[in-house]
């Protein structure tokens, strides 16, 4: 079998393997290529979503003529997989992936394309993942230089940067209004917007200055909690998510991209698309982001966060240099970014790995806190593995310092437990980074994961520290 299709003038099957089917990233980025040649005439896309999808994803997915299967039983999967030329998984680390490559598979053909750059934890890219796949693409470069990738052999890792389906920004139009609008399109979620996004746009001193955060996510309602109490409320717009993102933009003066550090960002379709629209954004570095833009050139790299507010200021009173910063980005992404690279990188990887047969392939399956520790490959940032050995007193500084983790692994610790109930550890870990903000559900927590073996003692020493809050 040679070229990127099967049988000469048959299509690839192509099967994506998503853990939920939501708006927005991977699947933009899929819609994004296969509307693009040499993919759109070789292949046949569908996507499996492996836990009940989001009914807006469903649509945009359908109107490119991408079937969607919503939570299929085990005989539809291995009907889907054994009839599939090709397996196309999306990774980051989330238990419903992890545990979909324990199942007893067909022989299929695997590639795994990541969606977090892997420099971090928890959303780490572990030597699992070439274990399992045929395969692994980075949509960042920076993971290239990551363990798991320096130790594969050349043909089995490449870097394939999602790209922007620009096609649903044409006839886009710049709206100049009165204001001077700072624009940001994305999740609204502290697990990738910086902590401080509302108080630096409160110091930027810019009187006319309105502040847009498109998008929605589990810390809106924080989110514009802040903005009252940094008296900027009359200041703020919180359109909710748009899938006609076009307006948005057009009304965007400058586009600020203030996401958190050690983010997971790889290509970031939504500044992608700001650029391509010509409005010059400001970036922290964190995650390769000084990698799309360029400072000076595309835009400007804020360095601290003081700077990011300076930066807006400065745009502000720079409306010439603010122009040539707009046209160079606009320029870069036309050259550099988009759907058709990614289409053409994609239809390359898909012809190789047509050249190899389908063979069956299984990790070891492991469940609860076993599964959420084997994701980290060892990853030494982490203080989970202390806890669960349960020796003390290393147990209990664990057990401290899980309770000071940041929302993007108190996120993933929540996906397990939501997958793996009945796990005590997980039951703990929980109630550890619920503490602070939800008292009462990390009481349940602990009250669960001591009826299911953590000892008493541990489990009161928790109590009380929760009982100090509550009191505070």
């Amino acid at each position: 079998m040679s070229g990127a299709t099967r049988s000469g003038s048959q299509p690839t099957r192509v099967v994506h393997v998503i853990d939920q089917l939501r708006p927005g990233g991977p699947l933009q980025a899929v819609i994004g290529f296969c509307r693009q040649q040499p993919i759109a005439a070789t292949s046949q896309h569908r996507i499996i979503s492996l836990l009940p999808p989001d009914a807006r994803a469903v649509a945009a997915a359908e109107q490119t003529r991408i079937a969607v299967a919503a939570r299929p039983n085990q005989a539809m999967l291995q009907q889907e997989f054994t009839a599939a030329d090709i397996v196309h998984v999306h990774f980051w680390n989330n238990p419903t992936i992890h545990a979909w490559m324990s199942t007893n598979l067909p022989a299929i053909r695997v590639l795994i394309w990541c969606h977090v750059n892997g420099q971090h934890g928890p959303h780490v890219l572990p030597r699992s993942l070439f274990a399992f796949a045929d395969m692994v693409a980075a949509t960042s470069p920076a993971s290239l230089e990551l363990p798991a990738f320096q130790e594969a052999s050349a043909d089995r890792k490449l870097a394939i940067p999602a790209g922007a389906d620009f096609s649903r920004l044409a006839g886009l139009r710049p709206q100049p209004l009165d204001s001077f609008i700072v624009g940001y399109l994305g999740s609204l979620d502290f697990t990738k917007l910086h902590p401080e996004a509302i108080s630096l746009s409160a110091a930027v001193r810019v009187a006319t200055a309105r502040f847009h955060f498109c998008g929605d996510g589990n810390d809106r309602p924080l989110i514009e909690q802040q903005a009252r109490q940094h008296g900027i409320s009359e200041r703020c717009h919180f359109p909710g998510h748009q899938e006609d993102i076009a307006p948005l933009l057009a009304a965007f003066t400058v586009f600020g991209y203030p996401l958190r550090p050690q983010n997971t960002c790889t290509s970031e379709l939504a500044l992608q698309e700001a650029m391509y629209a010509g409005i010059p954004p400001v970036v922290f570095p964190h995650g390769g982001l000084d990698t799309l833009v360029r400072h000076g050139t595309t835009g400007l790299v804020a360095a601290q966060p003081a700077e990011y507010s300076q930066a807006i200021e400065w745009l502000f009173h720079h409306p010439a240099e603010r122009k040539r910063l707009g046209e160079q980005a606009a320029r870069e992404a036309r050259e550099q970014f988009g759907g058709t690279r990614t289409a053409a990188r994609m239809a390359a990887a898909y012809e190789q790995l047509l050249m190899l047969p389908k063979r069956r392939r299984r990790l070891h399956p492991l469940t609860g806190a076993a599964a959420l520790l084997a994701s980290l490959d060892g990853h030494d940032d982490s203080p989970l593995a202390a806890s669960l050995a349960g020796r003390e007193p290393a147990a209990s500084a664990a057990d401290e310092a899980i309770s000071l983790l940041g929302p993007v692994w108190r996120h993933v610790i929540l996906q397990y437990r939501v997958a793996y109930p009945s796990d005590p550890h997980l039951r703990l870990w929980s109630g550890l980074v619920l503490a602070a903000k939800r008292p009462a559900l990390a009481a349940t927590e602990l009250r669960a994961s001591e009826q299911l073996g953590i000892t008493a003692g541990r489990i009161d020493r928790h109590r009380a520290r929760l009982r100090r809050q509550q009191h505070a």
